[in-house]
């Protein structure tokens, strides 16, 4: 099905649906005598999959210029940029206003609100229709796509907006009074940036956080420590399987009857969807979910418990659930680096096998953060092995015992727990500071350069090999090429960069480059200016221009600070 689904990826325009459909019933007829002749039924059905889906993507049609009202739940992380929030909406009624036909299932509202929204509240909104030709883009990933497959078909000015009571028989009603209560307790408790990571680790909304503290783990290869990854639901489920064995062996009658392993396994279901679920439900947590699930109902029907197995049926569904899924950077990296732990046996050894699971993972997925992004950190795996066991074993654990604490009103423990959190944390910030200073603790790789990235990708086939082949430590030199600074060209390059009102030119020379600017003095023309410098300068594997040409001749007097 993946193969199906990739190979419907790689067309340009959308092909015809009875295509795939009349590939896939000769494959039907051939299984009842040839076996194998099934997966190329597989295969054709998803990519029949992938046309349906986005055909019902394509037939939604959203009017420009309307006012209208919708009654829906928020499913975004709202994102605050001065002062409006931006946040998705699904829509759960249309008023009669909204006009016919396919509507989407998302929409991009940004305004001014009476209170701070959170996921899964409820509102009740009047809206103005824009084009959407007037959402945000940027430079380091195709948005256009990713809002496309994932139903974000509109976008609208808030003119007026009213909170919707709770309903107590609404689970997520529940999931989103939860989230609040830990967002205020935290709130209430420390300052922004300090909440932020409390927030970051507990609930995994990290909208606080600034973004030079972002960029800080980017480039020591620790982002995936402030996002809600698989080991924290796994911890999670894993609490729940002791405590319900705990539990259940309290109760002899109960234990004469059904083994306490078995109910803890049953235990640890719910529990990683609900904690997936009250931290939003990303790709991680949803990967971590569907592998916990296979091994759990693997262990209740008596078979043996496959991590390959687990890890390529969570792919499956959430590619199934989502055929854009394919298309997003996380997914990909969430499911390589889960790939390389299965591969090495993760946690099936001691303190070594950790140690070198780390580096081992920042190796495997070195040419893809290269091709993706430009830029590998080669102190990655060292950052990773110092701040993991603080972080996973320490900040992790206790930001997720203070949220539990806030959800039963024990202020003064919550908040004793989340400022143990906040130290911690700014300490582990810090330490990362120290290593960044470094010499070639990042590289950059440019974006362009094909036959390196070739090179690394087969030096790694080799390196990955079972051990006893020959040769395989010699496979490191694949990516050598890789981590050679990019060049300059001989001829002059002069690029054009989006900064909105503003104007931003790069040019490079050889070695020499530098910038031109003009009429930056708003702040979405910085932003977006910013953004697209950002992305040349990784494409072209530089780390800092040479010369900042400035003309600001239609800048408001007095000039702002």
């Amino acid at each position: 099905m993946g193969l199906g689904l990739g190979f419907f990826h790689s067309f340009r325009q959308l092909p015809a649906l009875w295509i795939p459909l009349a590939v896939a019933l000769p494959g039907l007829l051939l299984a009842w005598k040839w076996r194998p002749a099934l997966l190329l039924t597989v295969a054709a059905g998803a990519f029949a999959w992938g046309i349906w889906q986005a055909e019902l993507r394509l037939a939604v049609q959203w009017p420009v210029g309307q006012d209208f009202s919708v009654r829906g739940r928020i499913v975004s992380i709202p994102q605050s940029g001065g002062r409006e929030y931006r946040f998705l909406v699904a829509p759960e009624h249309w008023s009669a206003g909204a006009g016919a036909g396919a509507r989407p299932d998302t929409i991009l509202v940004h305004g001014n609100l009476p209170e701070v929204p959170v996921v899964g509240q409820r509102w009740q909104l009047r809206l103005h229709s824009e084009s959407l030709a007037s959402l945000p883009g940027s430079p380091f990933a195709d948005l256009a796509r990713q809002r496309f497959w994932a139903g974000e078909g509109g976008v609208a000015r808030l003119q007026d907006a009213r909170l919707l009571p709770v309903s107590r028989v609404n689970l997520q009603d529940d999931i989103a009074v939860a989230r609040e209560a830990v967002l205020h307790a935290s709130n209430m408790a420390l300052n922004r940036e300090a909440a932020g990571f409390v927030q970051a680790l507990s609930i995994g909304v990290g909208n606080q956080l600034p973004p030079e503290i972002w960029q800080v783990y980017r480039d020591t290869g620790t982002a995936h420590l402030l996002v809600i990854s698989g080991s924290h639901v796994a911890a999670v489920a894993g609490l729940a399987l002791w405590l319900g064995q705990w539990l259940w062996r309290r109760i002899p009658w109960l234990v004469a009857r059904w083994p306490a392993q078995t109910a803890g396994v049953l235990c640890s279901i719910p529990a990683a969807w609900g904690y997936a679920s009250f931290a939003g439900m990303q790709i991680p947590g949803e990967r971590a979910a569907w592998m916990i699930t296979a091994a759990a109902l693997a262990h209740l029907l008596g078979r043996p418990n496959n991590a390959w197995q687990g890890l390529s049926l969570a792919a499956l569904l959430i590619a199934f659930g989502n055929p854009g899924a394919l298309v997003d950077v996380g997914f990909w990296l969430s499911l390589g680096a889960v790939a390389v732990l299965v591969a090495i046996g993760y946690g099936e050894g001691g303190w070594r096998t950790l140690l070198r699971s780390q580096w081992m993972v920042s190796i495997a997925l070195m040419p893809l953060l290269a091709g993706l992004f430009g830029q590998v950190s080669l102190i990655s795996p060292i950052a990773n092995v110092l701040v993991i066991p603080l972080v996973e074993m320490l900040a992790v654990p206790l930001a997720l015992l203070g949220a539990f604490l806030a959800l039963l009103d024990l202020e003064l423990l919550s908040r004793l727990l989340f400022h143990l959190v906040a130290l911690e944390m700014d300490a582990v910030t810090a330490l990362l500071r120290i290593l960044l200073q470094i010499p070639f603790a990042r590289v950059s790789t440019g974006t362009g350069r094909s036959w390196a990235l070739l090179a690394a990708v087969l030096g790694l086939g080799i390196f990955f090999l079972p051990p006893g082949w020959p040769g395989r430590p010699l496979a490191l030199l694949g990516m050598v090429p890789l981590l050679i600074p990019v060049g300059g060209t001989a001829d002059l390059e002069l690029r054009a960069l989006d900064a909105g009102s503003g104007m931003l030119l790069f040019w490079q020379k050889g070695s020499q480059s530098g910038i031109f600017s003009a009429n930056l003095w708003k702040a979405a023309s910085r932003r977006s200016g910013s953004l697209a410098l950002t992305a040349a300068l990784r494409q072209q594997g530089v780390t800092r221009v040479d010369a900042w040409l400035r003309s600001d001749i239609s800048a408001p007097q007095p000039l702002p600070v």
